[in-house]
C-alpha cells in the first residue's frame, strides 16, 4: 500500500468525523429529489465530490459510475465543467489519479487506479466532449501507453498480479482482480469508440484476446458466475460492473450472473453486499483493524444502484421490489448514504463512519424517473 503524506492526512479527517460527527444531513422531499439534491451540493463549480463527509474531494471512479445519470438530470455542464478541471490537473501533474484533493492537487488512492482512464475515456464519450478530447489528445496517448506499461501482462492477456491497484475493494489483497480487469476490456472498448468518432488514440492492446483470457481465467461455470479475482473461488458482487459498464454483452450468462448474485444472498435485505460472508483473510491487516468488515459482507450503494440499473434495462421483474427497497432506505435515512450493515443500520467502525451524500446515487435517479416515481 502507497501510503503518502495526503493519505495521512485524509485518514486524520476519517477519524475525527468518527469521533466528532453525530448523524448526518436529512434532505427533504422524494427519493428522486433527495438525488438530484445531493448532485448539486456536490458540485463546488469545478469539481463533482464523491461524497459529502469522508470523500468529498473527485474521485474518478465516483463521478465516472455516475456519469449517466447526471447526464440524465440535465447536468452535462456541470460535468464538461468538472471534467475539464480534472484532466488540466491531471496534465499538470503528468498522470491520470484516482483522486483529486480540496486543494486541487492529483492523488492516488491508495494505489495507481486501475480503472481511472478508463473511466475518464468513458465520460468524455458519454459527455461528448470532442474538443476537450483534441485538445488533451497527446496527454490521453502517454496515459494509454503508461497504463499498458504499469497494469497490463502480455503473457495472461490480463491486468497483472504481481503487484496491487486501486479497484472498488482498495482494503483487500486481490490477484488481478475481476473489477480491474473489466476495465481493462473498457478501456479497450473507449478507444475504439473515441477512434470510430474520430480520434486519434493509440490501441496498445489491440494484438490480445483479453475477452477471451477473461472469460477463460474468471467465468466459474458450475455456479453461473464471474470469480472475485484470479484464485478466488466464491460469487462476489462487483461483477455486476460487466454489464453496468456494457464490456460484457453475452445475456444468457449475464441472466445467469443476476441469479448467482441473488441466490447468494448478495441482494438481501438490500443490494449488494460484496460476498455472503466476510473475507478477513483477503484484508489488509492495518485497514481490517481500523475499518473491520468494511468491504466484507457490508452493503454497499455503489454496487446497489449498479444492480438496479442493470435489472431495470432488462426489464427484469424483480426490479420493482428492489427498487422498493431502496426507496424506503432513501425515505427513512434522507440522504444517500455509502454502507450499511448487515441489518442496514450504518456502517461505524474504529476509526471509519459511513459517508453520505454519495454521487454515485445518480444512474438511480434514471431509473426512479423511467418507472414513473
Amino acid at each position: 500500500m502507497n501510503l503518502q503524506l495526503e493519505h495521512l492526512r485524509e485518514g486524520a479527517h476519517f477519524l475525527r468525523r468518527r469521533i466528532f460527527r453525530s448523524g448526518h444531513r436529512r434532505y427533504r422531499g422524494t427519493p428522486k429529489e433527495i438525488i438530484r439534491k445531493t448532485l448539486e451540493d456536490n458540485f463546488n463549480g469545478h469539481l463533482f465530490a464523491a461524497g459529502q463527509g469522508n470523500h468529498r474531494m473527485f474521485y474518478i471512479r465516483d463521478i465516472g459510475l455516475a456519469a449517466p445519470g447526471i447526464l440524465y438530470m440535465d447536468m452535462r455542464e456541470q460535468l464538461e465543467l468538472c471534467m475539464a478541471t480534472a484532466l488540466n490537473v491531471w496534465e499538470y501533474n503528468g498522470l491520470i489519479t484516482t483522486s483529486i484533493n480540496d486543494q486541487y492537487k492529483a492523488v492516488d488512492v491508495f494505489e495507481y487506479g486501475a480503472d481511472s482512464l478508463s473511466l475518464t475515456l468513458r465520460t468524455l464519450r458519454l459527455l461528448g466532449s470532442n474538443d476537450l478530447i483534441r485538445r488533451y489528445q497527446p496527454f490521453l496517448n502517454e496515459s494509454i501507453r503508461h497504463y499498458a506499461e504499469t497494469v497490463f501482462d502480455p503473457e495472461q492477456s490480463l491486468v497483472r498480479d504481481d503487484r496491487a491497484f486501486s479497484t472498488t475493494k482498495d482494503n483487500t489483497i486481490r490477484p488481478s482482480p475481476l473489477y480491474a480487469n473489466l476495465n481493462m476490456l473498457l478501456l479497450q472498448h473507449e478507444i475504439w469508440r473515441l477512434r470510430d468518432m474520430g480520434h486519434q488514440l493509440e490501441d496498445p492492446l489491440k494484438e490480445y484476446d483479453t475477452m477471451g483470457a477473461v472469460l477463460n481465467r474468471f467465468w466459474m461455470y458450475e455456479k453461473g458466475s464471474f470469480r472475485d479475482a484470479l484464485g478466488h473461488e466464491y460469487v462476489a458482487a462487483d461483477q455486476i460492473f460487466a454489464p453496468f459498464l456494457r464490456v460484457f454483452h453475452d445475456e444468457p450468462k449475464i441472466v445467469e450472473m443476476l441469479d448467482a448474485i441473488i441466490a447468494e444472498g448478495l441482494a438481501d435485505p438490500l443490494p449488494l453486499k460484496y460476498t455472503e460472508q466476510p473475507k478477513p483473510r483477503t484484508e489488509h491487516k492495518l485497514l481490517s483493524v481500523m475499518a473491520s468488515n468494511y468491504q466484507g459482507n457490508t452493503i454497499w450503494t455503489m454496487l446497489g444502484v449498479a444492480f438496479l440499473w442493470v435489472l431495470h434495462e432488462r426489464d427484469d421483474p424483480r426490479t420493482e421490489e428492489y427498487l422498493r427497497r431502496y426507496e424506503r432506505i432513501l425515505e427513512r435515512d434522507r440522504n444517500c448514504i455509502e454502507i450499511y450493515n448487515p441489518d442496514l443500520t450504518m456502517y461505524n467502525a474504529l476509526a471509519y463512519t459511513y459517508d453520505e451524500g454519495m454521487s454515485w446515487f445518480a444512474p438511480l435517479y434514471r431509473v426512479l424517473d423511467e418507472r414513473g416515481r
